[in-house]
C-alpha cells in the first residue's frame, strides 16, 4: 500500500511539474519574441538616428558655407561703403570751391564789361586762366563721369591741342551711345562753367573752339582712359576692349 501511494504520489508530482515547465516554456517564448521585436524597434531606431545625424552633420556645413559667404558679402559692403565715403567727402571738397570759382568769374566778366571793348577783346584772346584743380580732384572729375563723357573730355583736349573745332554732330556719332545731342552740348556747358575748359562761342555749341584746356586735364586724360580700359575690359573680354579701343582710335584720328 505504501508503494502504491507513493507511486501514486510521484505520478501526480510529475504531472504537475510537466505542467508547470511547459507553462514557463510558453512563457520563455512569449519573453523571447517580445525581445525580438525590441531589438527590431532599436535598430529602426539607430538606423533613424544614423540617417538624422547624416542630416544634421550637412545642414551644418550649409550653415557653415552660407555663414561665410554671408560674412565675405558684409566685409566687401563695408570696403564698398568706406570707399563712398571718401569718394563723397572728396566731391563734396571740389564742390565747395565752385561758388568761390562762380564768384571769381563773374568778377571777371564784370571788370572786362567795364573797360573798352578794344581792352575786353585783347583779355579774352590772350589772356589765359591758370588751372586750379589738383590731379586729385581731376581724377575724381574722371571717376565720377561716365565713360563716353570722359570721351568728350579727350575730344576737347584733342581739338584745344590740334587747334580742331569740336562738330557736336560728329562727336554724337563717334560716341555711339544712346545720348542726344543735348546732353553733349550740356556736359561742354558744364566743363566750360567749371573752367575745366574755355569755349569761345559757350552757347554755340553746333561748332565748339576749345580756346583752352585745364593743363592737369590735358596730362590725364587719355592716360585715364587707356588704364580705364585695360582695368575693366582688355582683361575682362578682349572683344568688348577693341570696340571701346577703337572708338578713341577714331577720335583721335578726327582731330589729327
Amino acid at each position: 500500500m505504501t508503494s502504491l501511494v507513493l507511486g501514486l504520489v510521484a505520478i501526480f508530482y510529475s504531472f504537475i511539474a510537466n505542467d508547470s515547465l511547459s507553462k514557463s516554456l510558453g512563457s520563455i517564448g512569449s519573453v523571447s519574441e517580445s525581445i525580438s521585436s525590441v531589438r527590431d524597434q532599436l535598430i529602426r531606431q539607430i538606423e533613424h538616428g544614423s540617417e538624422t545625424a547624416k542630416n544634421v552633420q550637412n545642414s551644418a556645413k550649409l550653415i557653415e558655407s552660407t555663414s561665410i559667404g554671408l560674412e565675405n558679402s558684409l566685409s566687401s559692403f563695408k570696403e564698398s561703403l568706406a570707399e563712398i565715403s571718401s569718394s563723397t567727402q572728396a566731391l563734396h571738397g571740389s564742390v565747395g570751391i565752385l561758388p568761390g570759382k562762380l564768384d571769381a568769374l563773374e568778377a571777371s566778366i564784370v571788370n572786362s564789361a567795364k573797360r573798352s571793348p578794344s581792352d575786353g577783346k585783347a583779355l579774352f584772346q590772350h589772356e589765359k586762366p591758370q588751372g586750379i584743380f589738383s590731379k586729385e580732384l581731376v581724377q575724381l572729375f574722371f571717376l565720377s563721369s561716365s565713360f563716353e563723357c570722359n570721351l568728350l573730355a579727350l575730344a576737347c583736349v584733342l581739338a584745344n591741342k590740334n587747334e580742331k573745332p569740336l562738330e557736336i554732330s560728329n562727336m554724337h556719332k563717334y560716341l555711339r551711345v544712346n545720348r542726344d545731342v543735348s546732353f553733349i552740348k550740356g556736359f561742354l556747358q558744364c566743363m566750360h562753367a567749371a573752367s575745366l575748359i574755355r569755349l569761345k562761342e559757350s552757347f554755340e555749341l553746333d561748332v565748339s573752339v576749345v580756346e583752352w584746356v585745364d593743363p592737369v586735364l590735358a596730362n590725364e586724360a587719355q592716360p585715364y582712359l587707356e588704364e580705364f580700359m585695360e582695368r575693366n575690359f582688355k582683361e575682362a573680354d578682349p572683344d568688348v576692349y577693341e570696340r571701346p579701343r577703337r572708338t578713341i582710335d577714331e577720335i583721335e584720328q578726327m582731330f589729327a
